[in-house]
C-alpha cells in the first residue's frame, strides 16, 4: 500500500517550470529529510519527524534514530503533496517543508548551546523561512499560544481576540518577510490558507471542545460565528492546506445539534458526523475542492471496510468514481478499533504502556484493582498546568486511600520538559509519557479532542467515565464510587 501513488492533478498557479512540483497530490510518495551533522552532539540527541496528509486523512511518521557522531541520517516519511513537517532534533523542534518524491538537505552545526541549521534544496527558501521565523516569533507549534489564552477567565469575545492576534502576528510577519520576493506564489497561497484557517478553525471548535472541557463558563455569544462571513469555503487557493480541511471538518457539522449524536457510538455516530458532513458541503464546494475533501473523508473510513460492495455504496455516497487507489486502504483497521473512539461506560479499557520518569514500563493493567483518574496533559498546554494545583490539593486528599490513585499522562511533549515540569510544578500522583504511537493511540481509545482531558477509570479497567470533570468538580464522582 506505502509504495503505491497516484497522481492527481490541478492547476493552482503559475505553470512554470520551477514550480512543477506544486501542481500534484502524488498519495503515499516517499520524501526523505536528510540531515548532516557536521560534529559529534554533545550528548546523544533523538530526530524524527511527522507530517499531517491529507490523502489519505491521516498522520505521517518518519524512523526515529538516536544521533551520538557526525555523519549523515535519513529521515523517510510518507506524504501526498508539498507540506510543513515537524523535525525534532532532541529537545528542539523546527518547520521544515517538503515535497513527494525529494530529498530535503538540512545540515546541522552546534555553536554552543545553539543549533545552527542551513539547508539546500528545491525548499531551501521556504524552509529558511521557516527557520527565520522561528527565530524571531519564538516558536513551531502555533497551538502554544493560542492556547495560552485559555483560562477560567477566558470569555468567547476574549477567545476570538487573542487568537486573531496571534494569526495577524504571523500573517504581519510572512507579508513583511524581506526574501518575501523568492518565495514562489502557491506556497504563499499554502502559507496564508494554513494562518488562516488554523485560526477559523480553532474558534470554530472552540464551543464543543468548551462543551466536553469546561475551560471557561462564558455562554456562546449571538454573534459568536459572525466571523465566519469572512472566511471563504470554496477556496483554491487553500488546496494544499492541512488546516483548511481540518477547518472544514469543523464548519460542516457547526449546526449538528448535540442531542443528535450524544447518545450515539460507534460506527452509527462517525456514519451520523459523516453523513451530515456530506451533506453539508454539497452547496458549499465545488471542482477539485469538493473532489478532494470527498476522497480525504472517503480516505478516512474506508480503513474499516474489507467488503467490496460495502466500498462501493460508501464510495457512491462521497460521489466518487476513481476510488480504486483508495481501495488499498480498505481493512488495514479493525471494526473494534472505530469502537475504541467512543468508548461506553462500562467497556474495558484496551491495555497501554508508558514509561515513568525513571524510564520504567508501566502497563495499565498494573491498577486492574484499583479506582483510578487519569489527567491527560502537555507542557505547554496552559490550562492544564493552571490546574494543577487544585488538582495536587485532591491528590493530597487521597494520598493514603487504598482504593484509588491518580496517573498523570503527558502527550506530545519532549521528555526534558517533561520531567522538568513536573518538578517545577510539584505534579503530583504517578506520572506518565505518552512517546512514539501511544499519543495517536490514547486519542484514539478516549476521544480525545483537545486537553486537558480526564477520565474516571473504575476497578478491572472499566471506564467509569470519558472526559470527566477537572477538579475539584470532580472529588464528588469519585466519592461515590468510593462508596459503592
Amino acid at each position: 500500500m506505502k509504495t503505491f501513488c497516484y497522481l492527481l492533478i490541478f492547476i493552482i498557479g503559475c505553470t512554470a517550470e520551477k514550480d512543477k512540483y506544486a501542481l500534484t497530490y502524488t498519495p503515499f510518495s516517499k520524501s526523505v529529510v536528510h540531515v548532516n551533522f557536521r560534529s559529534d552532539p554533545v550528548d546523544s540527541l533523538s530526530i524524527s519527524a511527522i507530517a499531517f496528509t491529507n490523502i489519505p486523512k491521516d498522520m505521517s511518521e518518519s524512523n526515529a534514530l538516536t544521533i551520538s557522531k557526525a555523519g549523515d541520517y535519513y529521515l523517510n516519511l510518507d506524504i501526498d503533496r508539498p507540506v510543513k513537517s515537524f523535525l525534532n532534533l532532541g529537545e528542539k523542534q523546527y518547520n521544515v517543508f517538503i515535497i513527494p518524491t525529494d530529498t530535503t538537505h538540512i545540515n546541522v552545526n552546534f555553536a554552543h548551546d545553539e543549533v545552527v541549521l542551513n539547508f539546500s534544496g528545491k525548499t531551501k527558501v521556504m524552509n529558511e523561512y521557516y527557520h527565520e521565523k522561528k527565530r524571531i516569533l519564538g516558536y513551531t507549534d502555533i497551538r502554544l499560544p493560542l492556547n495560552k489564552s485559555l483560562s477560567s477567565k477566558t470569555t468567547y469575545n476574549i477567545l476570538k481576540l487573542s487568537t486573531d492576534s496571534v494569526i495577524n502576528q504571523e500573517l504581519s510577519f510572512l507579508e513583511k518577510y524581506p526574501s518575501r520576493n523568492r518565495l514562489p506564489e502557491w506556497f504563499l497561497d499554502y502559507e496564508r490558507s494554513e494562518l488562516i484557517y488554523m485560526g477559523a478553525g480553532y474558534k470554530t471548535q472552540m464551543p464543543h471542545a468548551n462543551e466536553i472541557m469546561k475551560y471557561f463558563k462564558d455562554a456562546i455569544p449571538n454573534d459568536y460565528y459572525d466571523f465566519l462571513s469572512h472566511i471563504k469555503i470554496d477556496n483554491s487557493k487553500a488546496i494544499l492546506s492541512t488546516h483548511y480541511f481540518w477547518f472544514l471538518d469543523d464548519y460542516f457539522v457547526i449546526n449538528l445539534p448535540p442531542g443528535e449524536t450524544n447518545h450515539l457510538t460507534g460506527f452509527s455516530r462517525t456514519n451520523k458526523f459523516m453523513s451530515h458532513k456530506l451533506n453539508e458541503s454539497k452547496q458549499s464546494l465545488s471542482g477539485k475542492i469538493k473532489e478532494l475533501y470527498y476522497k480525504y473523508n472517503f480516505s478516512s473510513i474506508v480503513k474499516f471496510y474489507a467488503d467490496s460492495l460495502a466500498i462501493d455504496s460508501v464510495a457512491k455516497e462521497f460521489q466518487l468514481t476513481d476510488y480504486k487507489e483508495l481501495v488499498k486502504l480498505s481493512g488495514s483497521r479493525s471494526r473494534s478499533e472505530i469502537q475504541m473512539l467512543n468508548l461506553n461506560k462500562g467497556d474495558t479499557i484496551p491495555e497501554f504502556i508508558l514509561a515513568d520518569v525513571r524510564d520504567s514500563i508501566i502497563s495499565i493493567r498494573e491498577f486492574h484493582d484499583k479506582i483510578f483518574y487519569i489527567n491527560f496533559w502537555a507542557t505547554w498546554c496552559g490550562p492544564c498546568i493552571y490546574n494543577i494545583p487544585v488538582l495536587n490539593n485532591l491528590i493530597a486528599q487521597y494520598d493514603a486511600h487504598p482504593k484509588i490513585t491518580f496517573l498523570n499522562i503527558c502527550l506530545d511533549s519532549e521528555k526534558k520538559k517533561w520531567i522538568a515540569s513536573i518538578e517545577k510544578h510539584k505534579l503530583k500522583g504517578i506520572n506518565l509519557i505518552a512517546e512514539g504511537n501511544w499519543n495517536s493511540k490514547l486519542r484514539a481509545y478516549f476521544n480525545i479532542k483537545g486537553i486537558p482531558h480526564y477520565v474516571i477509570v473504575n476497578k478491572g479497567n472499566i471506564l467509569f467515565e470519558n472526559a470527566t470533570d477537572k477538579a475539584p468538580k470532580v472529588q464528588g464522582k469519585i466519592e461515590a464510587i468510593l462508596t459503592e
